[in-house]
């Protein structure tokens, strides 16, 4: 199945829609669902050398509960905290969000990011920030060349399970704000007949009673073999 999707998003509140599907995620879970993402030439790799900081920070500056993302790298760098789940009390590091998920933090924007290539020239693929909770405002920039690619039919049999897997820029929103924003990309999902996936632009699955997506523009092609949920801007 492909599908091309162009949506424009004026104000969307999503009431706990797809709440049933979506769940709360172990650490072991979070990391062996993010292990069965390809990992060749992936930014969840190059996340944790991301340079970040104060205001002279290359890749993310950080002020007060404020995340501002400068370059592809600065994104993947919110993308492997969530996946490691980092917090400052558990890691004793002043850069690191006070709690998982980035929860009550702003992450913006202040250019386009364009995640087709890395500095290296080199094809990248984006492993979705598994889940998101706090304020996500694009500040009217994109996010261009995406690739989103999982074949699940590489995962190991003692990995199989039944837990849903949301594919975007972001895997699952809980009870975030994501606003001011453009995607463009493509995914590309390949289930092993035991698994299944929801598939959007700007998130895969929403889990809470309230997530809030306005002002919001996606242009993403989506090809699943298998079973899936597809939507152009949230898949649930």
């Amino acid at each position: 199945m492909k599908k091309r999707h162009y949506f424009l998003c004026a104000v969307l509140s999503l009431l706990a829609m797809g709440q049933a599907m979506a769940q709360q995620l172990s650490p072991e879970q979070a990391k062996a669902k993010a292990e069965s993402y390809d990992m060749t030439h992936s930014w969840l790799a190059q996340g944790e050398s991301a340079v970040v900081g104060g205001a002279e920070a290359t890749d993310v500056s950080l002020s007060g509960e404020t995340y501002t993302i400068h370059t592809a790298k600065g994104l993947a760098w919110i993308a492997w905290v969530v996946q490691q789940q980092k917090t400052h009390e558990a890691d004793a590091t002043d850069y690191f969000p006070l709690t998982a998920d980035f929860a009550g933090c702003t992450v913006q924007l202040d250019q386009d990011i364009d995640l087709s290539r890395n500095d290296e020239t080199a094809e990248m693929l984006w492993s979705p920030i598994l889940t998101f909770a706090g304020h996500f405002d694009g500040q009217q920039h994109s996010v261009s060349g995406m690739q989103v690619s999982v074949d699940q039919t590489l995962v190991e049999p003692e990995r199989e399970e039944t837990i849903p897997f949301g594919l975007g820029l972001f895997g699952t929103l809980k009870g975030a704000t994501v606003e001011r924003l453009a995607v463009k990309g493509i995914i590309n999902y390949k289930d092993n007949d035991k698994t299944y996936s929801f598939a959007g632009g700007i998130a895969g699955l929403v889990e809470g009673k309230t997530v809030s997506i306005s002002d919001c523009a996606t242009e993403v092609t989506i090809e699943i073999r298998g079973n899936a949920l597809v939507s152009s801007a949230v898949g649930s």
